[in-house]
């Protein structure tokens, strides 16, 4: 459950880097509240979203924030964590052409 940093309704712009670059992550928002939208800055996108609305988009190569809400917004969010990635590579050697970790 994603409740933003010091201020819950507005977050600064950022990509999830650190995470693998072919994951995705699945926000889904939650909440009474107004604004808040989604902002696709590469994309160059802004969406409403509305409570129970939900995207997936590739979180490591956009980079993202939201606009200011009124009342109460939050999300849950699900990504593809890199040690999935590197499950795939020892099990089936899949590298999804980019290079893992140790090797």
């Amino acid at each position: 459950m994603n409740k933003g940093g010091n201020d819950p309704n507005q977050t600064n712009i950022y990509r999830d880097a650190s995470e693998a670059i072919y994951g995705y992550s699945c926000l889904v928002s939650c909440g009474n509240y107004t604004g808040g939208e989604l902002i696709l800055y590469d994309l160059e996108i802004i969406l409403e979203l509305k409570a129970g609305d939900m995207i997936l988009f590739p979180d490591a190569v956009i980079h993202h924030s939201n606009k200011a809400a009124q009342g109460s917004r939050y999300s849950v969010v699900a990504f593809t964590q890199e040690n999935v990635y590197d499950y795939w590579n020892r099990k089936y050697n899949m590298t999804l052409r980019r290079k893992t970790r140790g090797k």
